[in-house]
Parts: C-alpha cells; sequence; structure tokens
C-alpha cells in the first residue's frame, strides 16, 4: 500500500493508484482490520490527487462501510468519513458533507480525529456564509492542534482562520496568520 503512495507522491500517480487498486485487492480477502482500512484510505486518498474525486469519494465511503465489520469505525472509519465529506465539498455538496460530519461529530476521539473532524466543519462553514460556526469549530480545531507537532493538521487552521479574517475586513491580521502558518 504504502508503495503506490510512494509512486504517487513522487510523480507517477497513474501507476501509484494501480499498485493501490492491488494493494486494496489482497488486503481484502484477507479481512484483515489494519490493511484494509489502510488500503481504503491509501486509495482514496491518491485518487483525490490525481483529480479523480467522485472515484475517491466511492472508495471512501466504500471504506467507511467495511470498516464497519472491523470495529474501527471510531479510527479510520472517521478518517475515510471525514476525508469523504471533504470531497463532497471539493464537488460543492455541501448538504451531504454536513450530514456526513453530523453523523460523527458526537463520536469524534481526541487528537487527530478532532483536529480534521471540526477543521473540515469550520471549512464547510466559511464556504455556506455561516462564520460563527466557522469560528466555533476552528477554535475546536485549533485546541487540539496546539498539542499535536504536525503540519499536516495544523496548515488548514492558518488557511481557514485567514480566511475567516479576510470575509471579516482584516486583510492586516489575514496576511500574519498566514505568515504565522509558515513558521
Amino acid at each position: 500500500s504504502i508503495l503506490g503512495v510512494d509512486r504517487a507522491n513522487l510523480g507517477d500517480v497513474g501507476a501509484g493508484i494501480e499498485l493501490l487498486r492491488r494493494s486494496l485487492a489482497l488486503a481484502l480477502p484477507t479481512g484483515d482490520p489494519l490493511a484494509i482500512p489502510r488500503a481504503y484510505a491509501n486509495l482514496g486518498t491518491i485518487l483525490e490527487v490525481g483529480g479523480f474525486v467522485e472515484e475517491a469519494l466511492e472508495v471512501s465511503l466504500a471504506g467507511v462501510e467495511a470498516i464497519r465489520r472491523y470495529g474501527s469505525e471510531l479510527s479510520f472509519g472517521m478518517f475515510l468519513a471525514v476525508n469523504a465529506a471533504s470531497m463532497l465539498i471539493e464537488l460543492g455538496r455541501y448538504d451531504e458533507a454536513g450530514d456526513l460530519l453530523d453523523h460523527y461529530v458526537g463520536q469524534v476521539l481526541p487528537g487527530v480525529s478532532t483536529i480534521q473532524l471540526h477543521d473540515t466543519r469550520a471549512h464547510l462553514a466559511i464556504l455556506t456564509g455561516d462564520l460563527d460556526a466557522a469560528r466555533h469549530h476552528l477554535a475546536i480545531a485549533q485546541a487540539e492542534g496546539s498539542r499535536i507537532d504536525d503540519a499536516q493538521f495544523v496548515i488548514d487552521l492558518y488557511w481557514f482562520e485567514a480566511e475567516i479574517q479576510l470575509w471579516d475586513g482584516d486583510p492586516t491580521s489575514a496576511l500574519r496568520t498566514a505568515r504565522g502558518g509558515f513558521d
């Protein structure tokens, strides 16, 4: 599974996707509760990176369903569901994204899941013009993110904060926030 991700990240997205499809096909019959969710997550992510957002959404939602059999809904399932919500947002299907996120908001675990879910809810709220909700979800994600030193989970927090500041008519703060994200 990792080989496909690496190939795609090195620029050969097509070969990476094919390796990840094979990885998923190999993982499914094993019933391995770790390999199967990873295979779905990796394939969905790389499909999205390659611009195949509809297919990435289908894979992610299929992964959510498959994961229910292994009892990892609150870890890998949450990750795949929030990724699927992000893809729905990317496709302009805001109501569906909101419904999917609403299903998981009461089940979110501390840590990365909290950041990912509330970061995505903030993004959706910005896009739908609900800046109060965006601030609320961003504050939750930022509080949780302050305990984790990993850029992949923090970059969006700066981006969405700067976007809210722009909507508030404060480009100076938005620029300062954006610069802070690079530090």
